[in-house]
Order: C-alpha cells, then structure tokens, then sequence
C-alpha cells in the first residue's frame, strides 16, 4: 500500500512529543501507530553504508511493507509515526 504524507513526530525525549502524538492521533483521518519503531536509525545506519541503484526504492517498499498494513487495517489516510530517536535520520525520513 502507498503511503502519502506520513506525519512523523520526532524531538528529544521527555519534550512532549507522547502528548502531542496522541493529540494528533485523535483526528479521524489519522492513523497513530502506537508503538515507537526503534528499528528505523538502525535500518538507515546499515542503507548508508549499501551500494546500488535500488536502495531507495528498497527503503521505501519496505516502509510501506511495514506500516501500509496497519494503514489499510485502520481505514485512515493519513499516518502517524512516533519515536524522538528518529530525529537522528530527519533527512533519511
């Protein structure tokens, strides 16, 4: 599934970013997925250091292998990802 215009909310922990994630994720059109995904600074640590053209549409099937489920499941159009280490990879994202 496609995803447009995911909503990331990143920042240093403890600064609010639980509250304002839930406060976003109240609207009907957006989809919070609850978890924080600590995977991603890891997953764009290991795509740096990879050689190839298909790279980037790497990243982004895989991304959207692993949030267009619940996407599709939650019947939004908008998603919402939150984890503050995932400022670390702001420009990656």
């Amino acid at each position: 599934m496609r995803i447009e215009k995911p909503i990331f909310v990143v920042g240093c922990p403890r600064s609010g970013t639980t509250y304002l994630a839930e406060s976003l994720g109240k609207h009907p059109m957006i989809a919070h997925f609850p978890p924080e995904t600590i995977f991603m600074p890891s997953f764009f640590k290991w795509f740096k250091r990879e050689e190839g053209k298909n790279r980037k549409l790497f990243a982004k099937e895989l991304f959207e292998q692993t949030f267009g489920v619940y996407l599709q499941k939650s019947g939004k159009s908008r998603l919402l990802e939150k984890t503050p280490e995932n400022l670390l990879i702001a420009n990656e994202l």
